[in-house]
């Protein structure tokens, strides 16, 4: 009879400990919670002062026990003109913002529903992921370090070249892994902004670009270095990019790939901007199978087979007679003008 009311007392006793512990991580949770809710709403507050416009639905409280989350619905953001010529508007059906209490200082979320991007005044570009995720580490004063994005099965309408028909084309993308890292502070030799990405198994839609495959993987690492202007936000694209010009800003690339049906093109190199904002410096470019390439493009009806033999012959003269069949040469940029080697490409506009 005593073991049996030792036992129930021990029961009731661990019940109780259990309620009270589940209390008290449901107001930790709650608390972790609230705090993400107002961090988000101040940081919508200074993107607003710097001319942006954010809208969503009223936020609600999500991921108990062990993720303090916020959910926005119907998000919508628009503006960026001082950092992208003519602004950009972004809308995704919703996001979900949390913390692992257990690490605070990791920040994850998740994108759900159909997503629409639209730069400048041009056609709006409708994208869904099966699953599209990102993590960010949470720095000392609500600064935000390293932001890391991850996309599966990702579907694209692309629009098509008459924006009075109306049309659009699938393309899609198995798996998208990008990095990001932005530090206002840096001075002109360090990496204000760092952005690497890779696109694995891209199905593009019927183009010039398709009729050599589907490219198995497009990866870059780029970085762009020099001071951020101040008071960015107040100035327009062309202003910031004048003053990030004259602070000795530059752009790195320190890795671009592409593996494209028999084409494999690598570049690497070092360029800024002239006083007309166009693109100046010096690329170094290495292509694999150009002569297939342009054996496929011909046979496909992009080029006629004249021209794909004249390219040839002028590859020829770019190209080691090593026999390898690589083509290394530097692409220069200058005064608008685009040559590969001593070959010119084409004439950029002011």
């Amino acid at each position: 009879m005593k073991k049996r009311r030792s036992l129930k007392r021990f029961l009731v006793l661990l019940i109780l400990l259990l309620l009270v512990a589940g209390g008290a991580w449901t107001g930790i949770w709650y608390i972790v919670s609230g705090r993400l809710i107002t961090h988000v709403l101040a940081w919508e507050q200074a993107r607003q002062a710097e001319g942006w416009t954010i809208r969503h639905d009223p936020p609600r409280r999500t991921g108990w026990p062990m993720a303090a989350g916020v959910a926005l619905a119907n998000v919508s953001l628009s503006g960026g003109s001082a950092y992208v010529p003519g602004g950009m508007r972004w809308a995704a059906g919703s996001i979900t913002l949390a913390l692992d209490i257990r690490h605070p200082n990791a920040l994850s979320l998740a994108v759900t529903g159909r997503q629409v991007l639209t730069i400048d005044s041009g056609q709006p570009l409708a994208f869904q992921a099966k699953r599209f995720t990102g993590q960010a580490a949470l720095l000392p004063g609500d600064r935000v370090g390293l932001m890391q994005f991850a996309a599966e099965d990702l579907l694209a309408a692309v629009p098509g070249q008459d924006p009075h028909q109306g049309q659009v084309r699938p393309a899609s993308i198995a798996r998208l892994a990008a990095a990001l890292r932005f530090h206002a502070a840096a001075d002109a030799k360090a990496p204000a902004l760092a952005v690497a990405a890779e696109f694995h198994d891209i199905r593009l839609p019927p183009s010039h670009m398709a009729a050599l495959g589907n490219p198995s993987l497009l990866a870059f690492d780029l970085a762009f270095s020099g001071p951020v202007p101040v008071q960015a936000a107040a100035a327009s694209a062309a202003k910031n990019g004048a003053a990030w010009v004259r602070a000795g800003g530059s752009m790195t690339l320190n890795r671009f790939h592409l593996g494209d049906g028999p084409l494999t093109l690598d570049a690497q190199g070092l360029f800024g901007l002239d006083s007309s904002l166009r693109p100046e410096g010096q690329i170094t470019v290495q292509a694999r199978g150009l002569g297939p390439t342009l054996d496929r493009l011909a046979a496909r009806h992009v080029m006629t087979v004249p021209e794909a033999r004249a390219m040839i012959a002028v590859l020829g003269i770019l190209t080691p007679a090593s026999g390898t069949g690589v083509l290394a040469a530097p692409v220069t940029l200058h005064d608008g003008d685009v040559n590969l080697g001593p070959i010119p490409l084409l004439r950029l506009r002011p």
